[in-house]
């Protein structure tokens, strides 16, 4: 016995391919991934002596940053309200009015 009302979507359309979003989202998980990766490594070398101090300083700051930078693209690239809307962009920017008679500089 089929009952409409309990599941009124018996086939859910599919979705063959992600979006561009999504797989935007997906490589600049793995770049914050790669980042992640080289922080800790950079903090282990500083801890472990087997590299010079401001090498292994500088990995730890550079994977700390691509890490921090790639997750925030990652989730600005799903988030649809921080694209700017199209229909609200300007097309050339005006200069301010001055008025008559009056020294703008």
């Amino acid at each position: 016995m089929k009952d409409s009302t309990v599941n009124p979507l018996p086939n859910p359309p599919r979705v063959d391919r992600p979006g561009p979003a999504l797989v935007a989202c997906g490589l600049w998980l793995r770049a914050a991934v790669v980042g992640a990766s080289g922080f800790a490594a950079g903090l282990i070398q500083l801890v472990d002596d087997g590299m010079k101090p401001l090498s292994a300083l500088t990995l730890a700051i550079g994977g700390g940053a691509l890490a921090v930078v790639s997750w925030w693209r990652a989730r600005a690239a799903l988030d649809p309200a921080a694209e700017p809307a199209r229909g609200n962009r300007p097309d050339r920017v005006q200069a301010p009015r001055v008025c008559p008679g009056s020294n703008p500089i």
